[in-house]
């Protein structure tokens, strides 16, 4: 038996040895693209005048990264995308391409999607077409660009450990050889200037009459100054100082981008310092300021003020992305949570009540027509939480809240209680009826951002077609659940009568909105049809929204369930300084602007570099 065994064995020897040979020669090899879709965008008619849109697309290990672009000529945001398939045989290249372009403060943006054909000459340059389709138009154009050139990773260098820190200024393993340093003469001297002092008019120092010591702002000089010496007080004061720069929204009339490039720098580099000696609720709200402050810089940037000079190369925004970029690199390799599944849009046209008992304490409100109820149950915490509550809140929406309901907002407890009459806002001559909650009142959880859920039930009197009235914003995200319906604001719906639960959930920088106002109004015709055509548009989007999350949960897998949001931040701040350097300085040194904008423009830049090459 053994005998009329082995042949077989040995064909199936050969056989599994042909698989991982072809395997390994089938393996791809990393490449990288830098590609301009010439008239790539339009504002809604294609054109020879309309914006380019330039792209980075890098294989790694046989799998596409994310493909980052800018077109600053459409709007001042970075877009992301997914390269659906791709061919490379020979010099000819093809590409089928799926971007989200992303609008700010002023362009609203939608999906594109690019069919390009490439040929590749002996130096690495490209040249093609593209057919491409963005806002129901289809369209084609000129594609140019180039292969990048490898980038050699340098002798000696260990990859930073998920969670290690710190890593941007110095490594953790660099520790004892700088302490040793700080023993010398010129390390004690240095030792004695950290942290950087306010100095006052005359040259002196300010000093802060409860230590006796020289006030600063420096929590940078700080952490340093923990590691340097390995005395405790310095990580809290840098933690009281990162607060401080986390609260401070003042800026001046005049260069705004220089106040707050160094601000998000001075937060970044302090996590990264003193994270580790910081509570795991302190560190959370560092984290949570830092996701939505520089994610904001792309998609809302007029909350940081009109007089803001966005070009890449220039003296406002140079120091605003270096922010951006360092803190991608103190947050890269964070765990994070499992990306949450889109919710699909709700295309219902009628709810019904739900036949329950609303426990003790519970508030139940009349419909409120016109202006928002004036009695709720509130849970808060000060961070915003991982997830867009837009694209849904999970197992949140089919609870039965009551007073003392508690909940988990990533991984932080959060525990509904009734919100004090004086939280709600007040009526007045022109809102006699006005409710709604109160987001300045001082009851929302400490911290740069936060997440709010509101809760109460519904007594509807009588049957009709409502529209829902709950704004949202690039950086307001405001989620309402209808009876255990997702429903968007405009959305027209049936109600009949009797008891429907109600809970809103928001995700907001404080700060920026008064209160929280959700409310009904009766449906109109045109509010209908405006309804039915908006949940066609949802729809569609709703297919390309499941692609972005299946991509990401794949990453998210692959990576060890580290932070996703981090990664894309990561990845947007180095795109920004990759444009910085190539747009503003080039082969020949910074040039864009003289004087000191020189210094002002290429400060953050250049300190982003050594932070870079340490990561």
């Amino acid at each position: 038996i053994r005998r009329l065994l082995e042949p077989s064995r040995m064909i199936r020897l050969l056989f599994a040895c042909l698989l991982v040979c072809a395997t390994a020669s089938a393996a791809e090899p990393d490449v990288g693209l830098e590609l301009t879709l010439v008239n790539g965008l339009h504002h809604g008619t294609p054109g020879p005048q309309t914006p380019n849109l330039m792209m980075d697309l890098d294989r790694r290990g046989g799998q596409w990264d994310r493909v980052w672009a800018n077109a600053r000529n459409f709007n001042v945001s970075i877009h992301w995308g997914r390269v659906n398939s791709a061919q490379i045989a020979g010099d000819a290249i093809t590409l089928d391409l799926a971007m989200r372009i992303e609008g700010d403060s002023w362009v609203q943006g939608g999906r594109a999607f690019y069919q390009v054909a490439l040929k590749r000459a002996a130096d690495g340059a490209l040249e093609g077409t593209f057919q491409g389709k963005f806002k129901g138009k289809d369209y084609n154009g000129r594609a140019f660009g180039r292969v990048k050139p490898p980038v050699a990773v340098r002798a000696g260098f260990v990859p930073v450990e998920p969670g290690e820190h710190p890593r941007l200024i110095f490594r953790k393993s660099d520790i004892p050889r700088l302490r040793a340093l700080a023993q010398t003469p010129f390390g004690k001297a240095a030792l004695a200037a950290l942290p950087r002092p306010m100095i006052q008019e005359g040259g002196k120092p300010i000093i802060d009459e409860k230590t006796g010591e020289p006030k600063s702002l420096d929590a940078i000089g700080m952490g340093v100054k923990y590691h340097l010496t390995g005395e405790a007080k310095w990580a809290e004061r840098c933690r009281e100082t990162v607060a401080w720069h986390m609260n401070d929204v003042g800026v001046p009339a005049f260069a705004r981008g220089r106040q707050w490039g160094p601000r998000i720098e001075q937060v970044a580099v302090g996590f990264d310092l003193c994270c580790d000696a910081w509570p795991a609720e302190f560190r959370k709200q560092v984290a949570s300021y830092l996701r939505y402050t520089c994610t904001t810089m792309f998609n809302d940037p007029q909350k940081f003020g009109r007089g803001i000079n966005w070009t890449v190369g220039s003296n406002y925004a140079g120091p605003i992305f270096a922010g951006v970029a360092f803190s991608g690199l103190a947050l890269v390799g964070e765990p994070g949570p499992e990306p949450t599944k889109p919710q699909a849009p709700s295309g219902v046209d009628e709810i019904a009540p739900v036949d329950f008992q609303p426990q003790a304490g519970v508030p139940v409100v009349p419909l409120p027509v016109g202006a928002a109820a004036r009695q709720w149950l509130t849970a808060s915490v000060g961070f915003g939480m991982s997830n867009d509550p837009m694209e849904g809140i999970g197992e949140w929406a089919d609870l039965r809240i009551a007073p003392g309901t508690e909940i988990e907002i990533d991984e932080t407890k959060a525990v509904f209680g009734v919100l004090d009459a004086k939280h709600i806002m007040a009526p007045d001559a022109k809102q006699p009826q006005r409710g709604g909650i109160n987001l300045r009142s001082g009851h929302i959880a400490a911290g740069k951002t936060f997440t709010l859920l509101g809760y109460h039930v519904i007594k509807v009197d009588a049957a009709g077609q409502y529209k829902l009235r709950a704004p949202s914003s690039k950086s307001g995200r405001v989620q309402v659940v209808l009876a255990g319906h997702h429903i968007a604001s405009d959305q027209v719906i049936g109600l009949k009568p009797g008891l429907y639960p109600f809970l809103v959930c928001m995700r907001l920088p404080s700060g920026l909105w008064g209160s929280l106002e959700p409310w009904f109004e009766a449906a109109t015709a045109d509010d209908l049809a405006a309804s039915e055509k908006k949940l066609e548009t949802a729809k569609a989007d709703y297919e390309e929204k499941v692609k972005d999350w299946e991509f990401d949960l794949a990453r998210w897998k692959q990576n060890g369930n580290r932070d996703v949001q981090f990664e894309k931040l990561n990845e947007m701040g180095r795109r920004m300084m990759y444009l910085f350097a190539r747009e503003a300085s080039g082969d020949g040194g910074y040039q864009t602007e003289s004087g000191h904008y020189y210094e002002d423009a290429i400060d953050g830049p250049a300190r982003y570099a050594h932070a870079y090459w340490n990561v």
